[in-house]
């Protein structure tokens, strides 16, 4: 074949008619065994003859290996048709293209944090063996891995496992730092919200009460101390809007208001 000089539709044509006669008369050819075109393979050493469909597209095809031309002129056909005679991409198909790419993205993301989590809760567990084989299986810093761990599994979705450990170690705490401790107080807040998420709204507004009088009964003028006394009351209001107790729930909200945003300097107070 030489260079090409039609236009590109009777170009297009003439390929495949040709494509068409030489699929039937090489069907029955072996298979390659050396040749340039397989990838696997390194290229063979056979001189080239250069084969041009348009006036920028050359592609060269191995003299003497027959076989091989099935193959490449599929592709010049296939390009020549993409090119020159393919139709034009509808806007529809555009944003369907779009979605399509947006949901595997959103996917292979979520598979990835599944796996990432699921290696967070390995580390977690075999931190909590540890502790519990150096410590004792009522230790504060065994509460700590326990909640750490509890808190992976939630984020996976395991709620009913999460209470199981957050109760544990709520156990321990309590056994160890006393009822009114802040990490008592901790405790019933992370249990309080796996509650809200379960529906069982009458345990989280109990136990949302039990953590904000733990920690308003606590003397502390750290910032910190006040920082948590506000987000308990806006757990408890949040909690206490949806349920429509809306009186109570704006005395709440106010009370968190006055600690976070003090008027004129003034010295916070609930």
């Amino acid at each position: 074949m030489g260079c090409v000089t039609q236009n590109p539709t009777k170009m297009y044509r003439d390929m495949n008619f040709w494509w068409q006669w030489n699929r039937e008369e090489k069907a029955q050819a072996p298979p390659l065994t050396n040749c340039c075109e397989h990838h696997e393979l390194p290229p063979c050493q056979h001189k080239t003859t250069e084969i041009s469909f348009s006036a920028n597209k050359t592609m060269q095809l191995p003299t003497g290996c027959d076989q091989n031309d099935y193959v490449a002129t599929k592709r010049r056909v296939f390009f020549a048709q993409q090119t020159f005679v393919g139709d034009v991409p509808s806007q529809a198909q555009v944003q369907l293209q779009a979605r399509v790419q947006a949901q595997v993205q959103q996917q292979a993301q979520q598979q990835q944090q599944e796996q990432d989590n699921l290696n967070v809760t390995i580390l977690h567990e075999r931190l909590l063996h540890m502790h519990e084989k150096d410590y004792g299986k009522e230790h504060p810093l065994v509460a700590t891995c326990l909640t750490n761990l509890a808190e992976s599994l939630s984020q996976a979705g395991q709620y009913h496992k999460a209470i199981q450990l957050h109760k544990r170690a709520l156990s321990i705490r309590e056994a160890t730092l006393g009822r009114t401790h802040p990490e008592v107080a901790n405790s019933l807040t992370n249990i309080a919200k796996l509650c809200t998420q379960q529906g069982d709204y009458v345990n989280a507004i109990e136990l949302h009460s039990r953590a904000l009088k733990i920690y308003e009964n606590i003397v502390s003028d750290d910032d910190s101390h006040f920082l948590e006394i506000a987000l308990s009351l806006h757990n408890l209001a949040a909690l206490l809007f949806d349920q429509q107790r809306y009186p109570e729930a704006v005395g709440l909200f106010q009370r968190a208001l006055r600690i976070l945003e003090p008027v004129d300097g003034a010295s916070k107070s609930q």
